[in-house]
């Protein structure tokens, strides 16, 4: 059930922008007379507001988001920050997609016979828009793991067929063999799993009968969950028990003596496998994203003129996962807020007490500094790519960019600094400002693994701008409820805050606006990665095709904000700008189209690919890429 929605704050009313923050927008900022000095008791005070479960969770476009863009803004207008906005407010507006919902047109025929939708069919969570129609082959289970050695579809040629396959997994209902969720193949029970099984067995689409198992009520089937976004263009859908029994014997099949033989282990009985008596079905699901409108906040501290309009920015996004309804949560099945202290509201605190000092310094620094509280990075860096697509102050003018996701939570005071070789004067900058009184960090200065591709960082690496990732380690707690206030180590919080404090002062002050040097490619997978998890290949290792997705893009394909340096995409000439759309003969519709793609692939396949080049409706260029293994 969901929570009671508050009214949605003004700032999201577009005609009422000036009215409605008239009292936190005045045409003369007020200028604290007191320098702020960065404690740790200031610090633990803001990430435990914004980690308040009043907020619930601060899934972005929800009301809880929403209070803590207010909060930011009028920390930033009472440090004496300058709004950077639209209509001169603090809030530079965009839209996100935060899920989708199910369309009354959506509809499932079996034999000629139309389903009643909600009754007899649901779809699954995570199903865009799609169509399919052809005969029936059932797979038993379904299920594709390397880690239990169980194959259903291993030998069985179902391209271009539906397939039927049952609900859950040979003694998960009693909680034994080697599908439960503490062992090895519990992943592939998951419904998600089982769709991206037949998607990559080439079969046109998924009809999963839901087994009652003795437990709950015989006709119940699991409700589609609005909050999982971009759809994978494959059609699968849930029937009834009921209904399951009757396709079943129409091919001679007792539901229950299979749910009996399958039980026995092992693999499914070629005997089980086939097509079900002639049986057909149509399946039409229609479902439409959800946009929720969102904004990233952002306020400038102006330097004394004398480079300009050159400015160093630096970001944390506010945002996290609400009640841990999508499939970024870690907690699967648990319906809990997801406070996010660390992730990322230990950033966004670093980020008010930088303004706060930013403002209130003596002498104004030679340059400006913008400061960008970001929405919409736990959907894929949405408020990032936003405003580097819209940039309030041009990227060209942009010294160096520092991002702060993940700062609350350091053990022995360790703290890595990513993307360290993005310009040549930063580790000589990063190495003075540890050394400073107060500071003193044990730094990880990084170049692979954790810099590449993990947060909004990545956004501004695209566009050439030099940028540091601050990052004090990831934890059992990422990405859970447990992410609370009471484990944040405030004082290596306000140290890492300290530390930003001594770089933007050291870059503001260089004589040259530092050039921008490519990082290189990621050494290892990021468990910081925004965005649409990869999931397990079918080869051995995960195979690495190198594009940047530009997440928040609009229209079919896939549009990439950019390439990986040294990656079979980029080896191929694939670039900025190009907008995927085919694959081995498979149109690609969304992201997660793409995903359950290379995921089905394997390293050291060559691969066909079709992109668009220059606009929608540029030309169509073709090339063969072979994936490497993700180092």
């Amino acid at each position: 059930m969901r929570a009671t929605r508050r009214p949605a704050l003004l700032f999201l009313l577009p005609v009422s922008l000036l009215a409605a923050f008239a009292c936190i927008t005045p045409s003369q900022p007020a200028a604290p007379k007191v320098r702020e000095e960065i404690t740790a008791e200031a610090f633990l005070a803001d990430v435990k507001l914004l980690a308040d479960d009043k907020l619930e969770g601060r899934r972005t476009g929800a009301p809880g988001c929403e209070e803590a863009a207010r909060y930011v803004a009028e920390k930033f207008h009472a440090a004496g920050l300058q709004p950077l906005g639209d209509f001169g407010t603090w809030y530079q507006h965009f839209d996100a997609v935060s899920g989708r919902r199910v369309e009354a047109t959506t509809a499932v025929e079996l034999n000629g016979q139309t389903l009643a939708a909600g009754k007899e069919f649901t779809v699954v969570s995570g199903t865009g828009t799609c169509d399919a129609r052809a005969e029936l082959f059932f797979v038993g289970y379904g299920l594709e793991s390397k880690s239990a050695d169980r194959h259903d579809y291993a030998g069985r040629d179902v391209t271009g067929r539906i397939v039927v396959a049952l609900t859950g997994a040979p003694g998960r209902a009693q909680e034994t063999g080697d599908f439960t969720d503490t062992k090895p193949g519990g992943e592939a029970v998951k419904p998600r799993r089982k769709v991206q099984a037949a998607f990559a067995a080439k079969a046109a689409g998924l009809i999963l009968i839901q087994v009652n198992a003795g437990v709950g009520t015989p006709d119940a089937l699991p409700p589609f969950n609005e909050e999982i976004g971009d759809g994978l263009t494959f059609p699968a859908v849930y029937v009834t028990d009921a209904i399951g029994r009757k396709l079943l014997e129409g091919a001679g099949l007792r539901l229950d003596d299979v749910v009996k033989v399958l039980a026995e282990g092992g693999e499914m009985p070629g005997s089980l496998a086939r097509p079900l008596g002639g049986a057909t079905a149509k399946l039409h699901v229609d479902t439409a994203p959800i946009h929720h409108p969102t904004a990233n906040v952002v306020g400038i501290v102006k330097g004394d003129g004398s480079h300009g309009s050159e400015y160093v920015a630096i970001g944390a996004h506010y945002d996290h996962l609400g009640w841990g309804d999508s499939s970024s949560s870690l907690a699967p099945g648990v319906r809990a807020i997801h406070n996010g202290a660390d992730d990322n509201a230990s950033g966004t605190a670093a980020l008010i007490a930088l303004a706060q000092w930013c403002a209130t310094r003596p002498a104004k620094l030679p340059r400006d500094v913008v400061f960008l509280a970001f929405s919409g990075e736990e959907m894929g860096l949405l408020g990032s790519q936003h405003y580097c697509t819209h940039p309030i102050v041009p990227l060209e003018q942009c010294a160096a960019m520092l991002n702060l996701d993940m700062i609350g939570r350091s053990q022995n005071d360790f703290c890595t600094i990513g993307n360290i070789s993005s310009a040549a004067p930063f580790r000589e900058i990063v190495n003075a400002a540890n050394d400073a009184e107060g500071v003193r960090l044990k730094l990880d200065l990084s170049d692979g693994g954790m810099s590449v591709g993990s947060s909004d960082h990545q956004s501004f690496l695209n566009a050439k701008v030099p940028s540091l990732f601050f990052f004090s380690g990831l934890h059992a707690d990422y990405h859970k409820p447990s992410d609370d206030t009471d484990k944040i180590n405030a004082d290596s919080g306000a140290r890492i805050a300290k530390l930003c404090g001594g770089i933007i002062e050291e870059v503001a002050l260089l004589p040259k606006k530092p050039e921008f040097v490519a990082p290189a490619a990621p050494v290892a997978p990021n468990p910081h990665a925004g965005g649409v998890p990869v999931p397990a290949p079918s080869g051995e290792g995960r195979p690495w095709f190198g594009s940047v997705p530009a997440f928040g893009a609009s229209g079919d394909g896939v549009l990439f904000d950019g390439v990986s340096a040294g990656s079979p995409a980029e080896k191929a000439g694939l670039g900025k700008g190009d907008r995927l759309v085919e694959w081995n003969g498979r149109p690609v519709k969304t992201l997660e189209d793409f995903t359950a793609m290379l995921g089905a692939a394997q390293v050291g396949e060559t691969v066909h690919v079709v992109i668009v080049r220059g606009g929608e409706k540029g030309e169509k260029k073709e090339f063969d890429i072979t994936l490497a293994l993700r180092r």
